[in-house]
């Protein structure tokens, strides 16, 4: 019963999963890293699970991406009052402006509305 849920819900999400990893890779891409450097994960390599809100009761989606090793490298949560939080590691040197670090691209928002960053981490030297 509940991986039937998961699968409807899934099936729900995939038109706004497909605008939001197309948003990161637009938000990536405009920061001219060479190309074959990295890409967005798909979401079909994810690992999803229901997730119940506690004060709803009712169930969210969240997934992983996770390396070949078992290291998580990104995180996916659609909650249930319709606002997302979805995030991977890049872990590479900005390709302009070495004094930063790029660290993750995040999108996040609610319904069509998708807003995306990059994380940056100032580099030690």
């Amino acid at each position: 019963m509940e991986a039937d849920l998961l699968q409807q819900r899934l099936s729900i999400l995939l038109p706004q999963l497909t605008t939001i990893l197309d948003a990161m890779a637009r938000e990536v891409a405009a920061v001219a890293f060479a190309p074959d450097s990295l890409r967005i994960l798909p979401h079909t390599s994810a690992e999803f699970r229901l997730e119940k809100d506690p004060s709803s009761g009712e169930y969210g989606v969240a997934g992983e991406w996770r390396e070949g090793h078992g290291l998580k490298v990104g995180t996916l949560i659609f909650n249930s009052d319709g606002s997302f939080f979805v995030e991977q590691d890049i872990v590479l040197q900005h390709p302009t402006k070495p004094q930063w670090f790029v660290e993750a691209v995040t999108a996040w928002g609610r319904g069509e509305r998708v807003q995306t960053e990059l994380r940056l981490i100032p580099m030690v030297r």
